[in-house]
């Protein structure tokens, strides 16, 4: 993970935390955000938990049984330079290239957002909002200033 103040890496992605600045400006509302970027995070979606958040949202029986099948016994190989290294068992990620993976991967983050919704956060109007994903881009909102090692244990207890 990459923690960042001031920066968000993706311009499309700057208009949500713009307008909730305005919001919360407008009435003198004080807001912190703690921009985290999940470098490589289709390499580190961890699939133990990734099961688990599937049978919470209804994957059962066959088909969870075929989306694990694409995982077990998946191995890989690293070339350098037209030599191969010995294959190697991979536990952790989602495979590149494969349609099934972002799905996979929103549905992952997904968990995250909705268990995010906890009493942190800033007031918006009738809602309150505790965090902004776009792809792998998380900014967390507080009305406080937090530590980075609350911003940390932030994303890493909603996992």
């Amino acid at each position: 993970m990459r923690f960042s103040s001031w920066s968000w890496n993706s311009g499309p992605a700057l208009y949500p935390p713009h307008r909730v600045l305005e919001g919360l400006w407008e009435f003198a509302q004080p807001v912190h955000m703690c921009f985290v970027d999940l470098e490589k995070a289709f390499d580190r979606v961890p699939r133990g938990i990734l099961w688990g958040v599937l049978r919470e949202y209804g994957v059962r029986g066959p088909l969870l049984r075929a989306v694990r099948s694409l995982y077990d016994r998946s191995r890989s190989l690293v070339r350098i330079a037209g030599s191969k290294s010995d294959l190697f068992p991979v536990h952790v990620g989602l495979r590149q290239g494969c349609p099934l993976s972002p799905v996979l991967f929103i549905i992952f983050m997904d968990r995250i957002s909705r268990r995010s919704q906890g009493p942190e956060g800033v007031r918006f109007g009738n809602h309150r909002i505790s965090s902004l994903l776009f792809a792998d881009d998380v900014v967390l909102l507080a009305s406080f200033k937090p530590g980075p090692s609350a911003c940390a244990g932030a994303v890493c207890s909603r996992v």
